[in-house]
């Protein structure tokens, strides 16, 4: 028996306005960018950690084709939590 709460993820980041990318001139600027960039990674890495355990339920239940999709999820959410840890930390050297 599949058995899935409902989820208490909470989505919090927003996305990155593009013009604030082509307006940042000061630190302070960069600043809200690596910090907006590093919000967006960790919910990235909650996204990451709430299909791990939707996963692990499948794969309890013998259900190979959502635990693979889950799978999938996962190193999905992992490459952009790491890509925007790697947005981050360009702009917070900006800042500086």
């Amino acid at each position: 028996m599949l058995t899935v709460g409902v989820s208490t993820m909470a989505v919090a980041a927003t996305e990155v306005d593009p013009a604030a990318i082509s307006a940042a001139k000061t630190p302070a600027d960069h600043q809200a960018l690596a910090d907006q960039y590093l919000a967006l990674a960790a919910e990235a890495t909650q996204h990451a950690k709430h299909h791990e355990a939707m996963g692990a339920q499948y794969r309890s239940d013998k259900t190979k084709t959502m635990a693979d999709h889950c799978q999938k999820l996962v190193q999905s959410y992992k490459d952009q939590a790491a890509q925007y840890e790697a947005l981050a930390k360009g702009e917070a050297a900006l800042a500086k």
